[in-house]
C-alpha cells in the first residue's frame, strides 16, 4: 500500500495528480487580477518558498496537458500571476481528484488503527502484514503511537516480548482515539476491518441528522469538528454492534437537551438503543467541540484566567488588549473547551503551516509565556497554533487610526450627519474627526497637523492649501471608497514611519560569533541577559528566532554564527533576538519583530 503520494505525483493512468494544495493556489491566483508576490503567496499557502516553486511547476505541468498558454507565469520582481483562460483553468482544476498532502503520522495512524480494532495482542510482523508496511517501518513508527497514546489519559501502549503489542484502553478512550487515527476517508488498512467500513457509511446520514438537530438552536460547531464529532458518533455505534460495548456505571448523571435530541435521532435513524453511559460519552465529547455559533454558558474560572493574562501581558509587556465583550465571551469558550481537551489528551489536529512562526512570531511568544504561565501548563502544538490565532487578532498591526478633520462652512446639520457617515463606513481607520469654520482653520490650524486627512467643502481653498480635499457632503456613495484609500495611504505613511524608527535604532545590532561550536542559546546568552520569559522558534532551515520581555526597553540583535551553533540536533546559521519593553510604542514592536522576521524592511 502506498500511504501518501508526493507533491507532483502521477497515477496510475499517467496523469499528473495535484495536491490539495495545489488547488489551493490555482483558487488564490484565480481571485487576483495581478501579480502575487512569492512571498506573500507562500505565506497565504502555509509553506516555504522552495516548496512554493514545486508546486507551481506541478500545476503548470498539469496545465500544459491542456494549452500552452495556460500556465502560472513568474517574474523575479513581481511574483507570480496566471495566464491563459481563467474560465477553463478554473474548469480543470475543478475536475482534479486532488491527493491530500502527506501526513507525517499516516503510517503511525495506520498502526493504531490495527491496535484499537484488535482485541488480543498482535505482533509486529502481523502489523506489518495489516497495514502494508515493512517490520522495519513498523518498528520506526511505535514512538509516534507511544506518543499519541501516551498523551491520553486512561491509553497504554503495551508490549510483550513474545506476544507483541496491546493497545489497553477504556471503551470511551478507544472511540476518541479512532476519531484520532482515522481521518475523513477510508484506507485500504480500515477495508480490513467490516465494522470501520460500516462506520463510514453511516456517515452521510449522521452527518444530516446533526446538522438537522444542531443548527436550528443555534449550536453551529467549527467545520473540522463536526466532520470529527460525526465520525465518533458512527464509530460509537457500530463499535457498540461489533463486540466493543461500553461498561455501565450505573450513574446518574445531567445531560444536555440537545445531546438528548442526537441521540434520539440516532436510535431512531440506526434502531439502535444507545445507552447512558453511551450518551454522556457522547455529551463530553460534544463539550470539547469548538463552536461559531452563539456562545450557550458562561465560563466565570476560563474567564478570570483571560483578564488575568491581558494583565499579565499589560504588566509585562506593555501591550493592552481591549477586546470587545463578545469577542472575549468568544474567546474564553474556546479556553474553557481546550482545557477539556487537554485533560483527556484529545487535542485538536489541524494543518501544521511551515510559516506559521513567521506569520504570528509575537503572538506565539505570548502564548508560550503568558498563557502558559496562567494556565500552569504546556499547550500541545495544535492546540497553541488555535491560541495564537486569538491572540493575533487583539494585537493591531493592519493598521494605524488616522485623524480627519473637515474644514466647511456649510450648515452644521449638514457636516454633522457627513460626519456621522464616515464614522459608520470607515470608523476603525479614523482615530477622530474635527470639524472646523473656514476662518478658524486658516488663523489657528491650518498647516499644523501634516498627518492627518483633512477634508474640505470649499472648493477655493484647495487651491491654497496643498494638504486640503475636496469633497461633496451628498456624493456619499462615490467618494467615500476615494476617501478610505486617502486613510489607508495615510495610515500606510505612518506605520511605515514607526517601523523605520526602530530599524534606525537597532541597524547596528549585528554580531559575528567566532566562537567553537555550542549550543545556539548558550551563545546568545553570551550578548544579552536573557529574562525569564523567553520564546524558541525556528524559523527557517537556518535561523533561530529568540522572543523576550520583562523589561523596560525595546531591543534586538541579530547574530551571525557560521554554522557554529546548534539548535536541538540542527545547525544555526543567524539568531535574531528580540526583547519586547514596556515603553512607548510597544503597540507596534510586534508589527516591527514580524516584519524583520519576514525580511520586508
Amino acid at each position: 500500500m502506498v500511504l501518501g503520494m508526493p507533491s507532483g505525483s502521477e497515477d496510475m493512468s499517467g496523469e499528473c495528480m495535484i495536491t490539495k494544495r495545489e488547488q489551493e493556489l490555482i483558487a488564490i491566483l484565480l481571485g487576483s487580477d495581478s501579480w502575487m508576490k512569492g512571498s506573500v503567496l507562500a505565506g497565504m499557502l502555509g509553506c516555504g518558498s522552495r516548496t512554493l516553486q514545486a508546486e507551481i511547476a506541478v500545476v503548470n505541468k498539469m496545465l500544459s496537458k491542456h494549452s500552452r498558454t495556460m500556465k502560472i507565469a513568474s517574474n523575479n520582481r513581481l511574483g507570480y500571476r496566471l495566464e491563459g483562460s481563467r474560465e477553463q483553468i478554473k474548469r480543470i482544476a475543478a475536475e482534479q481528484n486532488a491527493a491530500p498532502l502527506p501526513d507525517s503520522y499516516e503510517s503511525a495512524n495506520a498502526i493504531l488503527t490495527v491496535l484499537l480494532y484488535e482485541k488480543d495482542y498482535i505482533t509486529l510482523n502481523r502489523i506489518a502484514d495489516k497495514t502494508f508496511l515493512a517490520p522495519s517501518s513498523v518498528s520506526a513508527n511505535m514512538d509516534k503511537v507511544r506518543k499519541m497514546t501516551e498523551r491520553t489519559v486512561g491509553a497504554v501502549l503495551e508490549v510483550h516480548p513474545r506476544r507483541g503489542y496491546l493497545l489497553k484502553a477504556s471503551e470511551p478512550v478507544r472511540r476518541m482515539l479512532a476519531v484520532n487515527a482515522l481521518g475523513e476517508e477510508i484506507t485500504e488498512v480500515s477495508k480490513q476491518y467490516p465494522e470501520i467500513i460500516e462506520s463510514y457509511e453511516l456517515l452521510p446520514d449522521i452527518r444530516r441528522i446533526l446538522i438537522d438537530v444542531l443548527v436550528p438552536e443555534s449550536w453551529i460547531v467549527e467545520g473540522r469538528a463536526f466532520e470529527s464529532f460525526a465520525r465518533y458518533c458512527a464509530f460509537s455505534l457500530t463499535r457498540q454492534e461489533n463486540g466493543f460495548p461500553l461498561q455501565e456505571d450505573g450513574i446518574s448523571r445531567e445531560i444536555m437537551p440537545v445531546i438528548r435530541r442526537v441521540a434520539e435521532s440516532l436510535n431512531e435513524a440506526f434502531g439502535h438503543a444507545m445507552t447512558d453511559t453511551g450518551i454522556y460519552c457522547l455529551q463530553e465529547r460534544f463539550e470539547e467541540l469548538n463552536m461559531i455559533g452563539t456562545a450557550k454558558k458562561n465560563y466565570p474560572e476560563t474567564e478570570a484566567k483571560i483578564t488575568r493574562f491581558f494583565e499579565l501581558v499589560e504588566a509585562e509587556t506593555g501591550l493592552v488588549f481591549a477586546p470587545k465583550e463578545d469577542y472575549r465571551k468568544r474567546f474564553s469558550e474556546h479556553l474553557y473547551r481546550m482545557e477539556r481537551r487537554l485533560n483527556v489528551g484529545n487535542y485538536l489536529r489541524i494543518p501544521d503551516p511551515e510559516t506559521f512562526e513567521k506569520q504570528y512570531p509575537t503572538a506565539l511568544h505570548l502564548v508560550r509565556t503568558c498563557l502558559r504561565e496562567v494556565f500552569g501548563r504546556q499547550i500541545p502544538g495544535n492546540e497553541e497554533r488555535l491560541m495564537v490565532s486569538y491572540i493575533a487578532s487583539l494585537i493591531d498591526d493592519s493598521n494605524i487610526p488616522v485623524r480627519v478633520n473637515i474644514v466647511s462652512d456649510r450648515p452644521v446639520g449638514e457636516v454633522y450627519r457627513f460626519r456621522r457617515r464616515m464614522y459608520e463606513s470607515l470608523g476603525s481607520m479614523i482615530d477622530r474627526i474635527h470639524i472646523f469654520p473656514v476662518y478658524l482653520y486658516e488663523t489657528r490650524f491650518a498647516g499644523r497637523e501634516p498627518d492627518a486627512v483633512t477634508l474640505t467643502t470649499e472648493a477655493e481653498l484647495t487651491f491654497r492649501y496643498s494638504e486640503l480635499m475636496y469633497i461633496d457632503l451628498y456624493a456619499e456613495e462615490w467618494q467615500t471608497g476615494h476617501i478610505a484609500n486617502v486613510i489607508k495611504k495615510r495610515s500606510e505613511e505612518l506605520r511605515q514611519r514607526i517601523l523605520r524608527g526602530y530599524a534606525e535604532q537597532f541597524r547596528d545590532e549585528v554580531y559575528e560569533y567566532k566562537g567553537k561550536k555550542a549550543d545556539a542559546m548558550e551563545i546568545l546568552r553570551r550578548y544579552v541577559s536573557l529574562p525569564d520569559a523567553v520564546s524558541e522558534s525556528l524559523i527557517d532551515a537556518a535561523t533561530l528566532l529568540v522572543i523576550s520581555h520583562g523589561v523596560d526597553k525595546h531591543d534586538q540583535k541579530r547574530i551571525r554564527t557560521s554554522g557554529m551553533a546548534v539548535y536541538k540536533g540542527k545547525p544555526v546559521e543567524q539568531i535574531l533576538y528580540f526583547r519586547m519593553g514596556r515603553e512607548p510604542g510597544t503597540g507596534r514592536f510586534p508589527e516591527y519583530i514580524r516584519e524583520v522576521v519576514n525580511r520586508r524592511i
